[in-house]
This record gives C-alpha cells, sequence and structure tokens, in this order.
C-alpha cells in the first residue's frame, strides 16, 4: 500500500513539473499536431515549452487552440494552458 501511495506522489510531482505548453502539446498529440492546429511553424511550439521560457502558450494561440481541439474532438480545456494551484 505504501508503495501505491509512493508512486502516486511521485506521480503526482512529475505532473506539477510539467509546464503548461508541455501539457497543452501532449493533450493534442506531439509537436507537429499542435503547430497544425495553431497554424504555426513547429519550431515555435517547440519554445513554448522552453524551459528557459515561462511555459505558456500565447493567449491568441490558446484560443485558436480550443477551437481546433473541439472541432477534431480532443479534450482541451482552458485550465490546461495555466500552472495548477498548489
Amino acid at each position: 500500500m505504501q508503495i501505491s501511495l509512493a508512486a502516486a506522489q511521485i506521480s503526482r510531482m512529475i505532473e506539477c513539473m510539467k509546464n503548461p505548453a508541455q501539457t497543452v502539446i501532449e493533450i493534442c498529440g506531439g509537436v507537429q499536431a499542435t503547430a497544425e492546429m495553431a497554424n504555426r511553424h513547429a519550431c515555435n511550439v517547440r519554445r513554448w515549452r522552453d524551459p528557459k521560457g515561462d511555459g505558456l502558450i500565447p493567449s491568441d494561440r490558446a484560443m485558436v487552440l480550443l477551437q481546433a481541439a473541439k472541432e477534431r474532438g480532443i479534450e482541451l480545456r482552458p485550465e490546461h494552458f495555466f500552472y495548477a494551484d498548489e
């Protein structure tokens, strides 16, 4: 039981370490898929998740991504674009 709890805690810590851009990119199906959905080049999308940056997706692209995800049946929500409150 204790091992399961530790594994769950580690999993939660890893999730918290991801920046919002990385989370959105994973939900959308990767860098290339996200780039296509956002009408941006893949190198721009890679920059969004760069640890040297803030890990946030530009708001104008967030709106485009939300709409594209909805059209594709991808469960992307506004809260995915922000850091989780701890």
